[in-house]
């Protein structure tokens, strides 16, 4: 499940980036969410990512950020199994 602050950044960034997912955002932890939703999320945590890569290749705080949730959303829906 993801912390009360993991939920408020996932919640964040996709409103900052697609506000029509916002609602799909907020129902993370609260019930399971399908492949379909999962992967409309990962979309723009991905996209995100990306764009906050440096000249290095390593993301700033936002990519990794986008890039810790990604596994964070996986790690919530397995939780419903058990």
């Amino acid at each position: 499940m993801l912390s009360s602050a993991q939920h408020e950044s996932l919640v964040e960034i996709i409103g900052s980036e697609q506000a029509d997912l916002v609602a799909l955002a907020r129902a993370v932890n609260s019930r399971w969410l399908s492949d379909d939703e999962v992967r409309e999320l990962n979309a723009v945590l991905f996209a995100v990512f990306m764009e906050h890569l440096g000249p290095d290749s390593e993301p700033d705080a936002t990519g990794r950020a986008a890039d810790d949730l990604v596994g964070l959303i996986e790690m919530q829906r397995e939780s419903f199994f058990r």
